[in-house]
Parts: structure tokens; C-alpha cells; sequence
């Protein structure tokens, strides 16, 4: 999270002259109301992951969203891949009484459930959750999921016997696991 404020005002710094990005994605790491005010100061939208290390806001958002059924879902992909289908499917909604600070910005709220069924029919799902200062008509929903989808296509899963198979090179980079 300390990091966060210096990438932030060099990303701008070196592209200030492109008209392309609007919307800065950043994992629960960097959710910080500070954060979250400097990258608006930049007339940027934030698009952070969300996790009970933010707890007034991560109960918020379960109460919004946590309780919608797999019909409720506003997009949904699937895909097949080394023998597994992964289901997503995209929730969302708009802040409501956001905390304190939180209420001149955030918009939305989005929960992406993670259906993951094995080769041999075992089945687990996982909830992430993540908060937008874009208003939620801004995107289409399934434009929404390809956005959560993107943000993690950006760092590069490795197959290594002694880390695991999901150790990711961006974090080996900024040595996230050692200096968080």
C-alpha cells in the first residue's frame, strides 16, 4: 500500500499525454481511503479489490451483494482450461451509505463468484469483492467482468515446484510476499 502513492504519480508523470487511461486497477493490497482520494485527485477512477483487511467496507459490500443467487447475476463467463471449468459470475451494485470519506467517490461495488469444477467433479467457489469509482451504468456488465478479468490477466502464473503453481512474477518483482 506505501508504494502505491509514488507508482501512481510516475504512471502519470509518464503518461499524462495519453488519452487512453481512465481507470487505474490495483488488488485489496492498495485499497486505502488515501489512495482512493489520490487517484480521483488525478481524474482517474479506481477500481480496487476488497478484503476483510478493510473491514467497514468489505461487511458493506457482502451485505449488498453477498447473498444474490447464481440466477441474480448480472454476466457470467465460462471457460474449460487444463481440465477444469471455471464459471464467473459477476454481482453488482451501487455504494450505499458508504463509510465515512468513501461517499464522495465510490459508486460501485461488484463481487466476482469463482465456480471452479475439477476433472473429477470437484467443486469449490470463491467470492472476491471490489469497489469502483465509476458509476455502475459507466460499463455493461459483461464489460465490468472483462475488467476484473483483466486486471489479473496482467500478471503471469508460473508453474514452479517449490512455490506452487500460482506465484505470480509481478509479486516476485516488488518482492510483495517479503516487504508488504
Amino acid at each position: 500500500m506505501g508504494a502505491f502513492p509514488a507508482a501512481l504519480e510516475r504512471f502519470v508523470a509518464a503518461y499524462s499525454s495519453l488519452d487512453l487511461v481512465r481507470v487505474v486497477t490495483y488488488d485489496a493490497g492498495a485499497c486505502s481511503l488515501e489512495n482512493a482520494n489520490l487517484v480521483r485527485r488525478h481524474h482517474l477512477h479506481y477500481v480496487f479489490g476488497l478484503t476483510a483487511a478493510q473491514p467497514t467496507l468489505f461487511e458493506a459490500a457482502r451485505l449488498w451483494l453477498g447473498a444474490r443467487s447464481a440466477d441474480q447475476a448480472e454476466a457470467t463467463s465460462t471457460d474449460v482450461a487444463s481440465g477444469k471449468t471455471i464459471i464467473r459470475r459477476l454481482y453488482l451494485g451501487s455504494a450505499i451509505d458508504a463509510p465515512e470519506g468513501w461517499e464522495k467517490h465510490l459508486h460501485t461495488v461488484l463481487r466476482v463468484q469463482t465456480e471452479t469444477t475439477d476433472a473429477k467433479g470437484r467443486r469449490t467457489i470463491e467470492d472476491r469483492y471490489f469497489i469502483s469509482s465509476l458509476a455502475s451504468d459507466r460499463l455493461k456488465p459483461p464489460q465490468w467482468l472483462l475488467l476484473v478479468r483483466r486486471h489479473w490477466g496482467v500478471e503471469t502464473i508460473l508453474e514452479s515446484p517449490r512455490r506452487g503453481t500460482t506465484h505470480q512474477i509481478l509479486d516476485v518483482a516488488f518482492q510483495e510476499d517479503d516487504h508488504p
